[in-house]
C-alpha cells in the first residue's frame, strides 16, 4: 500500500497528497481489510493498522477544503456509506468540513461566452464604422470650422477612439480563442 504523509493542498500538492487519492487508499485498504479472514484478534488489529489507519488517520485530520468539485464531492460520498456503515464515524465531520469549504467558496457566477462577446463586439464595429462613413459625407456638406462641422468631426473622433477600443477588444478575444470559435461555428 502507498505510503502517505501529511497532506497538503494547492499548487505544489502532488497526486499523493490530494484528498482524492487519500479517499481512494482509504477505500482499497478498508476492502482489503474487509476480505482478510482473521486468524485472532491481535492479527485483526494488525492488518487494521496496516491497511485502514494511514489514510483513516489522514482523513479524520484533515482540516483544508476540498480542492476542486471532483473532491468535494468524494468527501461527500465517502461520508455517506461511512455513516450507511458505521453510523457515528470519525471521518463524518472532516469530511463534510471538507467538502462544505469549497462547495460555499464564492463561484464565477458564469464563465465568458468568447464567441457571444467576439460577435456581439464585432457588430459594434461594423456600426461605427457604417457611422464613420456616414459622418464622412456629412462633413463634405458641412466642413470644418462652422458649427455642425465642429461637431460632427467631434462625433467622428469618438467613433476613432470606439474603433479602436474595439479592435483591441476583438484581440483580446482572440487570445481567448473567441475568433476560432466563431468562425468554426460560421
Amino acid at each position: 500500500m502507498q505510503d502517505f504523509n501529511t497532506p497538503k493542498t494547492g499548487e505544489g500538492a502532488s497526486p499523493a497528497e490530494s484528498l482524492l487519492n487519500v479517499i481512494a487508499g482509504y477505500r482499497v485498504g478498508m476492502d482489503k481489510y474487509l476480505d482478510v479472514k482473521f486468524v485472532s484478534e491481535e492479527h485483526k488489529a494488525l492488518e487494521r493498522k496496516r491497511l485502514r489507519e494511514p489514510c483513516e488517520t489522514m482523513l479524520a485530520e484533515w482540516s483544508v477544503p476540498a480542492a476542486n468539485k471532483i473532491e468535494a464531492l468524494a468527501a461527500l460520498k465517502l461520508l455517506h456509506s461511512e455513516i450507511v456503515d458505521f453510523e457515528p464515524s470519525p471521518l463524518c465531520t472532516p469530511m463534510l468540513n471538507a467538502a462544505l469549504a469549497y462547495l460555499e467558496k464564492p463561484q464565477p457566477t458564469e464563465r465568458l461566452d468568447t464567441n457571444a462577446a467576439y460577435c456581439a463586439v464585432r457588430e459594434g464595429l461594423g456600426m461605427v464604422r457604417l457611422m464613420q462613413r456616414a459622418l464622412d459625407s456629412f462633413l463634405d456638406e458641412h466642413p470644418v470650422g462652422t458649427e455642425k462641422g465642429d461637431m460632427l468631426r467631434d462625433i467622428e473622433q469618438t467613433g476613432v477612439i470606439a474603433g479602436r477600443a474595439l479592435d483591441r477588444a476583438l484581440v483580446d478575444i482572440d487570445e481567448l480563442g473567441g475568433y476560432r470559435i466563431a468562425r468554426e461555428e460560421a
